[in-house]
């Protein structure tokens, strides 16, 4: 083999060149890096997916309770019904009722006069809360809740059917002494066509025994922000209207939020 072949051989396994070095670096450093943001767009992802979930179960769970325990509102067995079994306070971002559970003439057992609320918890959130007992302390079911409302159908001519206006129901809210009907465009519907808040006053004298059903509102938020989502939602909660992108300090606008409403009909009351 001559000197030239030699040469050859040599040159050839020399490895890489400075530039060649440079580009491969390039390379490395563009690849890593799209491999970064995928990562990162995927876990962010994940972290906003697992928050919505968790909103989900949270909603689902508070709705679930507070339907199943305030459909037994009014449960009385006696024929004398002196157990105070009822609907105790009808307000518009709480109720507190009662019922004889265990049949023994009273209302003073655990769990038989409980009250729904929202109330402040650990660092300022507020939490839906329940309290079991008269006198009791507050019990948070679901944390982070934005807000809470309640209405009121009524029977005040003891006919067996709601009272209604414009054909549609009243869903009614307390307001100096008298039910104020939210739904003041008859549509059957509360919503923004709606004076809310406030409402239309019935004239009909607020009795809490004439209560036949409960409507309830429930808004929950995500436990942290998505800075690359503005929230432009607008949420009527009852007699509340609730815009997150109107908040003075903006802590609200980049936050995701779930609603949910039900109808609890209250099968011991009117009885």
């Amino acid at each position: 083999m001559g000197s030239h072949g030699m040469f050859d051989i040599w040159k050839k396994n020399t490895g890489l060149t400075l530039i060649e070095l440079m580009v491969v670096l390039a390379l490395t450093g563009i690849i890593s890096l799209f491999i970064y943001r995928i990562y990162t767009v995927q876990r962010t992802s994940y972290v906003h997916q697992d928050q919505v979930l968790q909103m989900q179960q949270n909603l689902r769970m508070g709705m679930e309770m507070m339907l199943r325990e305030i459909q037994m509102a009014g449960f009385d067995p006696s024929i004398q019904k002196t157990a105070g079994a009822g609907i105790i306070q009808a307000n518009d971002q709480s109720v507190q009722f009662a019922m004889d559970l265990d049949m023994d003439g009273d209302c003073q057992d655990t769990d038989e006069d409980v009250t729904y609320s929202l109330y402040t918890g650990t660092y300022g959130l507020q939490n839906l809360g329940r309290i079991g007992k008269a006198g009791g302390s507050n019990q948070s079911i679901i944390p982070d809740v934005e807000a809470l409302g309640f209405a009121y159908a009524i029977d005040s001519d003891h006919d067996g059917s709601f009272d209604t206006d414009g054909g549609q129901c009243i869903w009614a809210v307390q307001n100096a002494g008298t039910w104020f009907d939210l739904d003041t465009d008859d549509d059957g519907r509360i919503d923004e066509g709606d004076s809310i808040p406030g409402g239309e006053n019935t004239g009909i004298p607020v009795n809490l025994a004439n209560v036949r059903a409960v409507r309830i509102w429930l808004l929950v938020r995500a436990g942290r922000g998505d800075p690359g989502y503005k929230n432009q939602n607008k949420y009527i909660v009852g007699n509340q209207i609730v815009e997150p992108s109107s908040d003075a300090d903006a802590k609200n606008d980049h936050l995701r939020m779930r609603i949910l409403s039900t109808t609890v009909k209250l099968r011991n009351m009117g009885l």
